[in-house]
């Protein structure tokens, strides 16, 4: 990071019309470093980069409008991955659904046929079924907080074990080049003993920049 600065403090002395300074030495490189925290308390970098990169959002000129802590920050790799998920330009949504049985019908199975009216009060019972379970649904969603979804759906994330279903992309996006995450790679952002993956961290990045434009 000094390197870098340091490289764009020769370029501007060098200009002729440079503005005006008032430190002392430019060579930023050869100032003496005081370090202010002897021990790391933030093991996994990524998480910590992306949640700075979100909480910029908050910034006001040259002061930020919220303290940060490590207790907010230590949390945050757990949102990501439904941050993701949830990311209106996600163009693989639709490859969650639940997809139809392929299994072939035998033609010697025997079917018992119900008569019109049986039919009907199925019918009936079926849709006040559906319509009871779906209000039931939208009663406890209601009532759950933001973070009680979550981690349901973090909990929900990390219980799937089918190898088939892990391979399959979750998380799509396109521009400026293709990235796709898998669910095994979502799994992995929950997981604070992996390193986090680079698409992953690319894609944050890329979500948050976009969401700002």
């Amino acid at each position: 990071m000094l390197q870098g600065l340091q490289y764009h403090l020769d370029i501007l002395r060098r200009q002729q019309d440079s503005i005006s300074h008032k430190w002392t030495d430019l060579d930023v490189t050869k100032w003496m470093i005081t370090e202010q925290l002897r021990e790391p308390i933030q093991e996994d970098s990524s998480s910590c980069g992306l949640f700075m990169l979100k909480f910029m959002e908050y910034s006001t000129e040259d002061t930020l409008c919220h303290p940060i802590t490590q207790e907010i920050i230590t949390p945050f790799r757990y949102k990501l991955a439904s941050i993701l998920l949830c990311w209106k330009t996600n163009t693989a949504a639709m490859t969650t659904m639940l997809e139809q049985s392929d299994i072939e019908e035998d033609p010697n199975d025997v079917v018992m046929l119900e008569s019109p009216e049986d039919q009907n009060k199925a019918k009936s019972l079926n849709s006040l079924s559906f319509k009871n379970k779906y209000q039931s649904l939208i009663s406890v969603i209601s009532n759950m907080s933001l973070h009680a979804l979550v981690g349901r759906l973090c909990s929900y994330i990390k219980s799937i074990k089918c190898m088939e279903t892990l391979e399959k992309v979750w998380v799509q996006s396109s521009k400026p080049y293709p990235i796709s995450l898998t669910l095994k790679k979502l799994q992995g952002i929950l997981n604070e003993d992996l390193p986090m993956n680079r698409d992953c961290f690319n894609l944050v990045v890329r979500r948050n920049m976009f969401d700002n434009i």
